[in-house]
């Protein structure tokens, strides 16, 4: 938190105002700051509170009052991450020159200085003395702040504050009390909820059971801002004790009949932090034996796909015969346009539920999954069915094939459980004009030939498609070493794309670092200036300290006198320090 320069300006008036004064005036308590105080107020920056809390001990009445109003107004609409910034001592240590008063605050003083329950902001001032660094300031604040609950509301000072509702109906001023008194009760608990991560054990333990004392009896009043439920959701990070009671606690509080009217405000707030709304719904689902139906259907509609994800997850804990509002034709209704949902996982999980919802139509169900564009989807689809009927999904892909040639889903699935006797067709994808055809058959023919198709795939190192060149040669690196370095430089110095011939320079490299220097030595010299460039690169690589100290592979008098060659035959035409560097290399080992 930092504060604007509009209040920034008002702190320094504030601090001036107070060092301006005599000593004499300052004893008998002459200084009133309270137009400032409430100024700052009015700008609402929470970031204000250590400048303010100052003037809580102020010997002047006038001033300790307008400084409790700015801090009840400062705590009214404070976020739940402003009031967390507040754990953070070096922003009280920032305003703390201007005044040592609230540093020396001891617990006989945390009474006093709330000031009765009947004054404004008694609340409010107990909230921000739990911030403060001295243990004993915060246990006596927290103990305070355990008696407030709607019984210890002054009903005196609402009539005060509000003099219409002495002539308001029975039933509007009942109601209107009742809202007043929660008001209150729900301003205590953010405090509250934040010292069950004290870092002194007592303090943390009385906060912890005053706040699930709160939830279980059902005083536990969420303000229209869920700032409560953001920070109770924010305490899973919190690793200094085990808040998980507390979580779930929450959590059944929230999903019951009474609170479920607010779960679609609930969750629009969170939405505003997805990874809070995520955690919801997860505690949501981990604490429940048999999770909320409302809550099942708002994730299967979110927006968010791992919310989706979490629910249809979900739906597999709630029973079918003890739901009331998604009984079997609806849920399977609700899986089978999840099975069309842009998100991978979701839509596996859907496939899985469906086949066992519907074991009588289990062939069917994995059969759409057959034809799905993920490849994980299609190879569980494959496993499930080679559990039911093996050799069904090759001859599902055959057909598909042959209904409908140009599907993608069918292709990649052939090329990935097809026999032999398919390779015909496989072979007729090497010339296709689109490259994830190509890549398919490429994937297929190295799948089923093994070392033997090396051939046959080489040819797409020259590929017009990036893709295809990756494909071919992540294909081809189990067999680097038996591939011909001769036939790579070939391609090197051919292929008519840089980025084919950088790809297959890197595949020289990986042919192992003493054989491949004299071909990217020769690439050095007989390449185009960019793929030159990346030759010499490699070589850099390959003597650079992150490998040279890590792979200690001898060269052999074999290599070393290829090597030493090329450096003669092209001496000239190869850059100084690549030479030294190879030179420096070779004499590692010499």
């Amino acid at each position: 938190m930092k504060l604007s320069a509009a209040a920034s300006k008002v702190a320094n008036q504030l601090a001036a105002s107070e060092r301006g004064q005599s000593w004499f005036r300052q004893i008998l308590g002459k200084k009133n700051a309270s137009p400032l105080l409430r100024k700052l107020g009015e700008l609402n920056e929470p970031a204000a509170l250590p400048d303010v809390a100052h003037f809580l001990t102020s010997t002047d009445r006038e001033t300790r009052a307008a400084a409790r109003e700015t801090v009840a107004a400062l705590l009214e609409q404070i976020s739940a991450w402003d009031l967390l910034a507040l754990e953070e001592q070096a922003l009280w240590e920032q305003a703390g020159y201007r005044g040592q008063n609230w540093s020396q605050i001891r617990p006989a003083d945390v009474a006093e200085i709330a000031g009765r329950s009947d004054l404004r902001g008694c609340a409010a001032v107990l909230s921000l003395l739990s911030f403060h660094k001295n243990g004993y300031v915060r246990q006596e604040a927290v103990r305070l702040l355990a008696d407030i609950d709607t019984s210890s509301v002054n009903t005196a000072l609402i009539f005060r504050d509000y003099p219409f509702l002495k002539k308001a109906p029975d039933s509007m001023r009942n109601r209107f009390i009742r809202d007043m008194a929660e008001m209150v009760v729900c301003s205590v608990l953010p405090a509250l909820i934040i010292r069950q991560n004290d870092w002194v054990k007592p303090i943390a333990e009385a906060a912890q059971r005053e706040v699930r004392r709160r939830i279980n009896t059902g005083i536990f009043t969420i303000s229209s801002s869920f700032r409560e439920v953001e920070l109770i959701l924010q305490m899973e990070t919190w690793n200094r004790y085990d808040h998980s009671d507390v979580i779930c606690d929450m959590v059944k509080l929230l999903l019951t009949e009474e609170q479920g009217l607010k779960l679609p405000q609930l969750t629009s707030a969170l939405t505003l932090d997805h990874k809070l709304c995520r955690t919801f719904v997860r505690c949501a689902l981990t604490c429940l034996e048999i999770p909320n139906e409302r809550l099942l259907i708002f994730g299967l509609i979110s927006k968010d796909p791992v919310i989706r994800y979490q629910c249809c997850r979900g739906l597999r804990a709630l029973p079918v015969e003890a739901s009331e509002v998604l009984p079997l034709q609806d849920r399977m209704l609700f899986l089978e346009r999840l099975t069309i949902d842009p998100f991978q996982p979701v839509r596996s999980e859907a496939f899985r539920q469906l086949a066992a919802l519907d074991p009588a139509n289990a062939v069917s169900r994995w059969e759409a999954a057959l034809l799905d564009r993920s490849r994980s989807i299609q190879e569980m689809a494959c496993y499930y069915l080679n559990q039911i009927d093996p050799g069904h999904a090759v001859q599902f892909y055959r057909d598909a094939v042959m209904q409908n040639p140009e599907s993608l889903p069918a292709i990649e699935g052939l090329a990935a459980v097809g026999e032999a006797s398919d390779l015909e067709f496989l072979r007729t994808l090497f010339v296709h004009p689109f490259p994830s055809r190509r890549c398919a058959g490429i994937r297929a023919v190295v799948r089923l030939l093994q070392r033997d198709a090396i051939s046959e795939v080489m040819p797409f190192l020259r590929d017009s498609s990036p893709r295809v060149v990756r494909t071919a040669g992540k294909s081809l690196r189990p067999w680097i070493t038996q591939i011909a370095s001769a036939d790579l430089l070939a391609v090197v110095l051919e292929a008519d794309t840089l980025f084919a011939r950088r790809h297959t320079c890197e595949l020289l490299a990986e042919q192992g670092k003493w054989s491949s220097f004299p071909w990217l030595l020769e690439v050095c010299v007989k390449a185009e200036p960019k793929t030159a460039q990346a030759a010499a690169a490699m070589i850099q690589s390959w003597c650079s300290a992150r490998k040279s100290y890590c792979i200690f592979t001898r060269p052999s008098a074999e290599e070393r006198a290829k090597i030493g060659e090329m450096l003669v035959r092209y001496q000239s035409q190869i850059p100084e320090h690549l030479v030294q560097l190879i030179e420096r290399e070779l004499s590692l080992y010499s």
